[in-house]
């Protein structure tokens, strides 16, 4: 094991550190010129003259790996200050990235239209934005309105109930997670209703397998039935499409398989039958087309 320096003969006597593993001792080890990263694949493509030179060299047994990488981030942090960051091309210095470099780096890609956002799809930044501020703020919920009437939140969040009752959602928001006592009137209703017996009680499958697969299908249900009703009810969107959503972000039917049109269809007419989706189709589009939905 050896790290080792190459340097450049340029303008600004550029030079890389790196180490090494190898069958054969540094001397003889010729063939190997270092592992550049994409910043610096360009300098060593290029025909600059470049030398490589030993740091320090261990025999076999003598030092582990890990203590091989700790060593050579120090000698390149050491170099970083010494020479600054320009001379010594190591953006890495064993797992630790300049953050430096990352800044530059990426506000070049951003400038390029690349990397980030900018290799997704219109779909896949729809996607990834329904889910963050879906998924992140959904949640069911039990409140009352001034009157004392209840409602019971499920589909939809807590900002598209705010929404639908002409409530602010930021507020509403800290009213259920029991930061506010009301909001113009609104109140929670409280999580412990009176339980008569041990009717309570939740079945719980002796099978731990068993019962970990109903929990991840309950789990499973209130995701997918919450994000079905809020992007055909609320957001007016057709069961292709919403398929097509489900899919890009990772979900998959009970049974694995891609979510199309016909299965997301069922799945609400099996879930909300309180609501003719054939019906509020035909409102939305004036027509069916070809009798199907």
């Amino acid at each position: 094991m050896y790290i080792y320096r190459i340097k450049f003969q340029n303008e600004k006597n550029q030079y890389y550190i790196g180490c090494r593993k190898s069958k054969h001792p540094f001397d003889l080890d010729t063939k190997y010129m270092g592992s550049p990263g994409k910043c610096n694949k360009k300098l060593w493509e290029s025909d600059t003259p470049r030398e490589k030179s030993l740091i320090k060299q261990w025999s076999k047994g003598e030092i582990t790996y890990d203590f091989l990488l700790k060593k050579e981030a120090e000698i390149i942090k050491a170099a970083w200050e010494k020479d600054g960051k320009e001379v010594c091309l190591n953006k890495n210095a064993s797992g630790n990235i300049d953050p430096e470099f990352i800044s530059e780096f990426r506000k070049k890609e951003y400038a390029e239209g690349k990397g980030g956002l900018n290799s997704l799809s219109p779909e896949q930044k729809a996607a990834g934005h329904y889910k963050a501020n879906f998924l992140t703020k959904n949640t069911q919920f039990v409140v009352q309105d001034p009157e004392g009437k209840v409602y019971r939140g499920e589909h939809g969040g807590i900002y598209t109930f705010a929404k639908n009752h002409n409530l602010p959602g930021s507020s509403m928001h800290q009213l259920v997670n029991g930061e506010l006592a009301q909001v113009r009137g609104w109140r929670r209703v409280g999580d412990k209703p009176f339980l008569n017996g041990f009717s309570h009680v939740a079945f719980v499958p002796k099978d731990p397998l068993a019962a970990n697969k109903y929990k991840n299908h309950r789990e499973w249900k209130s995701r997918i039935s919450a994000m079905l009703f809020d992007m055909f009810m609320n957001k007016k969107m057709n069961f292709r499409d919403i398929a097509i959503r489900l899919t890009i972000m990772g979900e998959t039917t009970k049974f694995g398989k891609k979510f199309d049109s016909t299965r997301c269809s069922q799945l609400f007419r099996e879930w909300f039958p309180e609501h003719d989706h054939v019906k509020i189709l035909k409102n939305r589009k004036g027509k069916l087309r070809n009798g199907r939905v």
